[in-house]
């Protein structure tokens, strides 16, 4: 089983926000569409157009951005995991000395916080 580590992704957390955003975009032009399909309003028709042309380039970059980030997050679990195959022993030594300083450091704050 691979878990994979979302520390690495955080600049493109705004990115992927704004993806799940567009299709609230999508949904507030449908309003236009009665007045865009009646071509009265050339200006408005031109807008649109360049909006949803934007829109559907920001989409694919960002798509192909979290493609490669899936792709990087991938290979650096499937490292990770060769890395503990490789050496299960310094793996759990690392693992159990890790959890000692994390120990250590959250005694610590709790002896300082309960002792002001």
């Amino acid at each position: 089983m691979h878990t994979i580590s979302y520390a690495n992704l955080s600049p493109f957390i705004g990115q992927v926000q704004t993806l799940f955003a567009f299709p609230q975009l999508r949904g507030m032009l449908q309003p236009m569409e009665p007045e865009l399909e009646s071509g009265q309003n050339p200006r408005l028709q031109k807008f649109y157009h360049d909006l949803h042309a934007v829109l559907e380039d920001g989409e694919s970059l960002l798509k192909a951005g979290v493609e490669r980030v899936r792709e990087r997050a991938r290979l650096a679990t499937e490292k990770t995991d060769r890395a503990i195959r490789e050496r299960p022993y310094q793996a759990l030594g690392l693992m159990f000395g890790v959890g000692v300083v994390v120990g250590l450091v959250v005694s610590g704050l709790l002896k300082r916080h309960s002792s002001d």
